[in-house]
């Protein structure tokens, strides 16, 4: 993220440290320029929206990631389960307080999964419905005007534009979701298949990380829903009822 950021720095200001002087040239994007407007507002204006940009783009990147990794935990934990009651025998003193190790150690595991689960929700889950909410809107719009353009050049690239919004939002958000999701709900099922329930010793922490893994670690919109297929899908399905409404009513 550095070497990005040190690159478009350097886009947006080489220019600029190469002249020594603020004009038409230097702007980071040549545009008509109003007569009662200084050419080194234009250039503020200019370089605060690119950065802004910049780094709004970067978001999907970054919460894919965070998704992905966080899958990946999860399936360090899910490993972690399947061994906790390997090769036990109660009767030794040491294997027994190992695999209550075991199982404090999967718990406090869990536990960081969820909080960092509710970091990640607080952090994004606001411009997420903002992000939905825009990306219905821009869908809509793209699908409507590839019905009222006329040229086949114009509909081609509208319907490229939404097809690389749809991949976007299932590629970056839904898909990795939607994993996180399915291994996370299949951490229960992957202790209970341990056959705890022969070594009665251990029932009473084993039910209460079973009641613990209950809890799924997903990313979710405000608690409204969580990303994955579902809303995705959903989210296509009102685009296209919108869409032909529109068609409906102004065709």
């Amino acid at each position: 993220m550095s070497v990005l950021t040190f690159s478009f720095t350097s886009f947006l200001f080489g220019r600029l440290i190469t002249t020594r002087e603020i004009s038409y040239e230097t702007l980071p994007v040549q545009c008509y320029i109003p007569d009662a407007v200084p050419i080194w507002v234009m250039f503020l204006w200019q370089t605060i929206h690119l950065y802004f940009l910049f780094f709004s783009s970067g978001t999907p990147l970054f919460t894919m990631c965070a998704m992905t990794y966080t899958s990946l935990q999860l399936k360090i934990l899910d490993y972690e389960l399947r061994g906790i009651f390997e090769h036990v025998d109660v009767d030794n003193d040491d294997v027994f307080r190992n695999v209550q190790s075991r199982i404090a150690k999967c718990s406090k595991h869990h536990s960081f999964l969820l909080s960092f689960r509710s970091t990640l929700n607080e952090a994004f889950s606001t411009v997420m419905i903002l992000y939905l909410g825009l990306m219905i809107l821009v869908l809509c719009i793209g699908l409507y005007a590839s019905f009222a353009l006329k040229s086949r050049e114009d509909i081609l690239r509208t319907l490229a534009y939404v097809a690389i919004y749809n991949v976007e939002f299932f590629v970056c958000y839904c898909f990795p979701s939607q994993i996180l999701m399915d291994y996370s709900e299949g951490l229960s099922d992957t202790l209970y298949f341990t056959k705890w329930y022969q070594y009665p010793k251990f029932n009473k922490m084993v039910l209460l990380l079973l009641c613990q893994l209950q809890v799924t670690v997903a990313f979710n919109v405000r608690g409204i829903a969580s990303f994955g297929y579902d809303i995705g899908l959903r989210a296509i399905k009102t685009v296209v009822s919108y869409c032909m409404f529109l068609r409906a009513i102004i065709l």
